[in-house]
């Protein structure tokens, strides 16, 4: 698996934050062992750049795989639970998918 581009929508990316992106991509790399080429496009930050509460956190995950390609973008109030929720949302689509 290969995390082709990691983008920042309104917020500036970190060391911490692109460790902290391939650290959890990292559990989808068992899934993908069979699927060559497999990539992934990752764009992380806020909604908005004048917002300043509630839900104005978002991760959004693009996989492409031979013959299909998925698509999640989660929304919350907290940057890294919203990479952790659209990793899962992504793993389950994964999973789901294998099993077809």
């Amino acid at each position: 698996m290969r995390i082709i581009d990691i983008r920042g929508l309104n917020i500036e990316l970190t060391d911490a934050l692109h460790a902290f992106v391939h650290e959890k991509l990292r559990a989808l790399e068992k899934l993908c062992e069979s699927y060559s080429p497999c990539d992934v496009s990752v764009e992380i930050g806020k909604i908005t750049p004048a917002q300043h509460k509630g839900n104005i956190w978002r991760a959004e995950l693009r996989m492409t795989i031979p013959g299909n390609s998925f698509h999640i973008e989660r929304v919350t109030d907290d940057l890294y639970a919203a990479i952790d929720l659209a990793k899962d949302a992504l793993k389950q689509q994964i999973v789901d998918y294998k099993r077809k």
